[in-house]
């Protein structure tokens, strides 16, 4: 490998571990979320029907999230077998990998499911004022 290729590909590995970490906390964010949000509807908070609706509504998102990022982790497993795979060959390590196709499907899903149940959760909170 060439040195702007060594240079490339270990960018691109930072830049693919930046992401793997900040999917991670999202998903950790919306889990905590969720788990919050049961909690305070257990407890006993004023259940206006239209508040539940965007109360469910949040909840939606935030599981999106959590499928989004259990596809991207899958979807990393998946880019280190294709690399294991080049290298039994004997065709040598790539210098970059592409992920699967649904990667694409859990970064949408990760970051629309998030942003949705945050948007929806604050609606909710206003209306229950």
């Amino acid at each position: 490998m060439t040195p702007d290729q060594i240079i490339l590909s270990n960018a691109f590995k930072e830049k693919m571990n930046a992401f793997y970490n900040l999917a991670q906390h999202i998903a950790t964010l919306s889990s905590g979320v969720l788990a919050v949000s049961v909690t305070f509807i257990k407890i006993g908070i004023d259940k206006c029907p239209v508040a539940m609706w965007f109360l469910r509504g949040a909840w939606v998102g935030f599981i999106l999230a959590v499928v989004g990022f259990v596809l991207i982790h899958l979807a990393r497993i998946a880019s280190y077998d294709s690399v294991l795979d080049s290298v039994r060959e004997g065709r040598g390590c790539p210098p970059t990998v592409s992920p699967p196709w649904y990667f694409h499907i859990g970064r949408h899903l990760l970051i629309w499911g998030f942003l949705s149940g945050l948007l929806l959760l604050a609606v909710f909170g206003s209306i229950q004022n």
